[in-house]
């Protein structure tokens, strides 16, 4: 992807900031993992341009305009004409799939590097919310350190912070975390429509994938399921709060978001971290949260029903089949390319340049 990088050619873009906000002209918001991955994403991105460039784009976040700002410090001082902000739309998000995620990461910055190059010559700091997957599967530690620069608690929420951890007699990285994302169904203002056989498939999971040695700290979006889970595991403890969606302004008041950014804080200030989720795509909060804190993480997703379970097993195994057969033909495309020009049927700018045209056409 080098050759995109270098092709980046915007003398007038100085800084793109991702602005998180609740509402957008082209869309609603989302949540704040979602906002958290698309700022890793991001200063990927950035990185990259100024490395094979030689520009100096700045990275920025900016959360002045959402209720998060009342607990967290921000030092942005640019003027923002909020109200005409847009989600970053690039086609490829729309077209990800399972057998396009190979080509994601090409096509993603290819679009991207575009856009940049086509803004209005007038945009020196190109501001809007940035939510794409990392087009770089390890995310960098000192990307996490810039943005938990920009995620520091006020002295408010500071203290907030220390009399939970006192009630709950913790101290800093004395102590793991659970974290249960349930269906949005069951969740938030709908806790009550968990069902029993649900938190029972909950609880095989958890027992399955946590040590009786290990005191965990349950975080959940659902309280009946964390009333459970404490009275039937000795080793796990919470505590109760109000659930919302940092997405949801309508559902969300001073206390709720401040509890919101409460878990997130002591998720960051954990060991390590085990989730679970019913969602095929995991959970964002607590992963983007771990890689800011640089927290060690694991995963275990929940199907939803053991015939869902079976299909998605299923649908699993076909696309490792498929990836097993792709490296298969690159292998022996890579066999036959080194066999032409050992005996030398084809010389190295040749083979240059058929790889080059295939990159083209990727």
């Amino acid at each position: 992807m080098i050759e995109l990088f270098k092709s980046f050619n915007n003398d007038n873009l100085k800084k793109i900031t991702n602005v998180y906000q609740l509402k957008y002209k082209n869309f609603g918001s989302l949540g704040i993992g979602d906002y958290l991955r698309g700022s890793f994403t991001l200063l990927q991105v950035i990185q990259y341009i100024n490395l094979y460039s030689g520009k100096n784009i700045i990275f920025d976040m900016d959360i002045r305009n959402h209720p998060i700002s009342e607990y967290i410090i921000s030092n942005n001082n640019d003027s923002i004409n909020y109200d005409e902000l847009n989600m970053y739309s690039n086609k490829h998000d729309a077209l990800l799939t399972k057998e396009s995620i190979t080509t994601y990461p090409y096509n993603y910055v290819k679009d991207f590097i575009y856009s940049l190059n086509n803004l209005d010559p007038s945009i020196t700091n190109y501001c809007a919310f940035f939510c794409s997957f990392e087009v770089i599967d390890v995310s960098s530690v000192e990307h996490g350190k810039v943005i938990k620069s920009k995620l520091q608690p006020n002295i408010e929420m500071k203290k907030y912070i220390d009399e939970v951890m006192m009630e709950l007699g913790i101290t800093k990285h004395s102590y793991n975390v659970i974290h249960i994302r349930c269906l949005d169904d069951v969740s938030f203002e709908n806790e009550h429509n968990i069902s029993d056989s649900y938190i029972q498939k909950i609880e095989k999971y958890v027992k399955k994938n946590i040590t009786i040695e290990q005191k965990y700290l349950l975080i959940s979006n659902n309280n009946l399921l964390k009333s459970h889970l404490i009275n039937n595991f000795k080793n796990i403890f919470t505590y109760f709060n109000k659930i919302v969606h940092l997405a949801d302004g309508e559902t969300q008041n001073n206390n709720s978001t401040k509890d919101t950014l409460l878990d997130l804080y002591l998720i960051g200030y954990s060991n390590n971290v085990t989730a679970f989720s019913s969602y095929v795509h995991g959970t964002g909060f607590s992963k983007e949260i771990c890689k800011v804190f640089n927290i060690p993480y694991s995963y275990t997703y929940i199907p939803i029903s053991d015939e869902y379970e079976s299909s998605n097993k299923l649908l699993l195994d076909n696309i490792l089949f498929k990836i097993k057969k792709i490296f298969f033909y690159i292998f022996i495309i890579i066999i036959l390319l080194v066999f032409l020009y050992v005996t030398n049927i084809v010389n190295r700018k040749k083979i240059k340049k058929w790889f080059d045209i295939f990159l083209k056409h990727i």
